[in-house]
Parts: C-alpha cells; sequence; structure tokens
C-alpha cells in the first residue's frame, strides 16, 4: 500500500502510514526494504536517533515500570497504545482543570478542544482539535528506511499538510 510516483526511469514508493515499525515490517524484508520513504508523526520505537530523547526515556522507563514482563516499548503498536492513552489522561486533566471538571461534557469538550505535544511525537508535531480543526494530526515528518541500521533516518522538513486541507486563516499556529 502507498503512493506510488514515476518519475522518469524511477519509481518512488512513499508508505502513507504512521504504523510503519521498521522492527516488525521493514527489517523482515532486509535490503529489499531499504529507501522505504514514509510520514509519521510519532517517534519510532528503538530507533537510535530518539534513545536521549526525554519524552521517548520516559516512555521506555514508565511501560517497563508498568508492565516489568510484557512490556514491549520498541514496538510501534506498543507505543502507540501508549500515546493514545496519554492523549486521554490529557484530555481529562485539562477536564478537571476546567469550569466543568471531569463531568461527561467536561471530558467532551477538552477532547475536542487540544493543543498538545505528545512527549512521544516528533518534536514540532502536535495533536491539535478544535472547533475548525477535526484532524488532530496536520504535520508530517518524512522518514527514509536504512536496512544497514534497520531504522528510519529524517529526510527533509516537517511538512504542514493544513494548508492543503483547510484555508490558511484556519491554519495559524498550527
Amino acid at each position: 500500500m502507498g503512493l506510488v510516483i514515476r518519475l522518469s526511469r524511477r519509481i518512488l514508493r512513499v508508505q502513507a502510514s504512521n504504523c510503519g515499525s521498521a522492527s516488525l515490517m521493514f527489517a523482515p524484508a532486509g535490503s529489499a526494504a531499504n529507501g522505504q520513504k514514509l510520514v509519521f508523526w510519532e517517534k519510532d520505537p528503538g530507533n537510535p536517533v530518539y534513545a536521549n530523547d526525554p519524552g521517548y526515556q520516559a516512555y521506555v522507563t514508565n511501560a517497563k515500570k508498568v508492565d516489568p514482563s510484557g512490556a514491549q516499548p520498541d514496538n510501534t503498536y506498543y507505543e502507540t497504545g501508549w500515546m493514545i492513552a496519554d492523549m486521554m489522561v490529557n484530555a481529562f486533566q485539562t477536564a478537571a482543570a476546567s469550569s466543568l471538571g471531569l463531568s461527561q461534557e467536561g471530558i467532551m469538550q477538552a477532547a475536542r478542544n487540544q493543543d498538545y505535544q505528545p512527549p512521544l511525537f516528533i518534536n514540532g508535531i502536535k495533536w491539535v482539535m478544535n472547533a475548525s480543526e477535526a484532524y488532530g494530526v496536520m504535520k508530517l515528518q518524512p522518514l527514509v528506511y536504512n536496512a544497514s541500521t534497520k531504522s528510519f533516518g529524517y529526510d527533509g522538513a516537517v511538512i504542514n499538510t493544513c494548508p492543503l486541507i483547510l484555508s490558511g486563516s484556519a491554519c495559524a499556529g498550527l
């Protein structure tokens, strides 16, 4: 799956997925996966580029503390579940601090109106949701798979998709 673009005699394959696990999906393909491109918003688990990242380090430490015998912090799907729970906790904390409190309405309003930088999102990519922005993620980091390191590396600057999806005025601050 993905977008295939023919450039003269070369073909560029762009995998449009945040669930592209280096260890589960690309490493088993060996050299055939080398050069595959993806767009991510989430930090690729197990990637050495995040070894010293405070948000990633906290995730690994806490995952092993909460689930000492079964934690799989290097698994993309495990990390995604953790990240979703983190965003839910943020919504509950935001609701608790609001005038509506932890009521159903308070939680719904907080979840629907977030401007949050999850610690497992790539730096500079936030979860933004409000009345005019319902997509959550509007920026994506291009990555390229390196078969020799069995990990992804950055492949250019973060792409802001907001102007292509919403009007320019709705993209202010994203």
